[in-house]
C-alpha cells in the first residue's frame, strides 16, 4: 500500500504513519533511490520514506510504502 500526502507537515506524515504502523502491525518498504534522483528531498526522520520539498512544478509531498508483516 502507498501512503501519500500533499503536505510536508510532520504530524500529517511521520506522526500519523507511526501510529498506523503501530496499530496495524505493518512495516515500511524502503523506496528505491532510482525514484529520488531528480527530486528536491527534505531531511526526513523516517528512513525509507520520501519527503519532497516544494519547487516551481509542485507543492511538497510525502510518500511511504507499507506492507503487512
Amino acid at each position: 500500500m502507498v501512503y501519500s500526502t500533499c503536505s510536508i507537515l510532520k504530524e500529517e506524515n511521520e506522526g500519523l504513519l507511526k501510529r498506523v504502523l503501530k496499530s496495524s502491525g505493518g512495516e515500511l518498504v524502503p523506496i528505491g533511490e532510482e525514484w529520488t534522483k531528480e527530486l528536491p528531498l527534505l531531511p526526513n526522520a523516517m528512513p525509507g520514506t520520501l519527503l519532497v520539498g516544494p519547487d516551481e512544478l509542485f507543492e511538497g509531498f510525502f510518500v511511504a510504502k507499507i506492507r503487512k508483516k
